[in-house]
């Protein structure tokens, strides 16, 4: 550690001495024992956070789009977490078969998962036809609520 970084009160902890022990106490003044290794690691999953939830709001600005593209097929979407991952589930107002309409939501899928812009993101669509509640429930995640969007038509 140079002069310079003492005196902006800078600590520095090398990779080096993964196994040397640091404390770590916040405002709050709860104390966290842990080892240079594992403070590592929790800096990069903070900085993956921070990416994740830049791309999760591109996403959101997508699928919105998506959805407003598509608005006169739509009845209502879903985007909920399924699989350690995300599921977007638009639901067609009718309860056919297209298959153009199945082409486009692979081609939205394609399109998202090869965008590097969503490189952190794992996302998955399914399609499912107009029908009951119930039976849209089952596909969703009881642990935490979907995001919802009802077309206003």
């Amino acid at each position: 550690m140079s002069l310079s970084d003492c005196q902006l009160g800078i600590i520095q902890l090398r990779w080096d001495e993964k196994d040397r022990k640091v404390v770590i106490t916040t405002h709050d003044g709860d104390k966290f024992v842990t080892t240079v290794d594992q403070a590592i690691f929790a800096c990069k999953a903070a900085d993956k956070r921070e990416i994740y939830k830049k791309q999760f709001n591109n996403l959101l600005d997508k699928l919105g789009g998506w959805l407003q593209h598509h608005k006169k097929t739509v009845f209502e979407a879903f985007l909920t977490i399924r699989d350690a991952g995300l599921l977007f589930v638009p639901i067609k107002n009718t309860p056919q078969y297209d298959p153009a309409w199945e082409d486009e939501l692979t081609d939205l899928d394609l399109e998202i998962a090869q965008d590097d812009q969503f490189d952190v993101i794992r996302l998955s669509v399914l399609s499912l036809p107009k029908t009951t509640p119930e039976a849209i429930s089952t596909f969703l995640s009881t642990d935490i609520p979907p995001l919802h969007y009802q077309n206003a038509q």
